[in-house]
């Protein structure tokens, strides 16, 4: 699919290169225009999205089609420490938030060497070292799960 030449384009190439590779396509404006259209129809804001993308694999990265809300994850992460509102489509087929209560201040980073950010906002929490019990805990738990 060929992006439309006349609209803005929702997504840019990522100059981070690692080891001398390309890492790919930073899909932000993309994320940022979504959340920007919660509320809206969702076909008109699908086929306005489709035409200013490389590929429609980012949409549904964000957005679930799925009608039943209860079984999906308030939030999506993107890299190490990029936070965004996950959306979904309802019974009359509008964008919404899977879950409003979520934000950047009620998110904890993972990480204290990372900047965190949930739809562009730093989160407010700051990085609590998790202690060794519960590192050690979480590996035995892990240790004794069989698949």
């Amino acid at each position: 699919m060929k992006p439309n030449k006349f609209k803005s384009k929702l997504y840019r190439k990522n100059n981070n290169t690692c080891h001398g590779a390309q890492l790919g396509w930073d899909y932000t404006p993309l994320f940022k225009y979504l959340l920007s259209k919660v509320g809206q129809p969702w076909n008109n804001v699908y086929k306005d999205v489709r035409s200013r993308l490389n590929t429609i694999v980012p949409i549904y990265w964000m957005v679930s089609t799925n009608k039943n809300k209860d079984n999906l994850l308030g939030y999506i992460r993107v890299g190490e420490s990029t936070y965004y509102s996950s959306l979904y489509v309802d019974e009359m087929g509008l964008l919404q938030y899977v879950d409003k209560s979520i934000d950047h201040t009620t998110l904890e980073p993972t990480c204290k060497c990372c900047t965190h950010t949930f739809n562009g906002k730093r989160f407010t929490k700051k990085y609590v070292e998790k202690s060794i019990l519960d590192r050690e805990f979480v590996s035995n738990l892990s240790s004794t799960i069989s698949i």
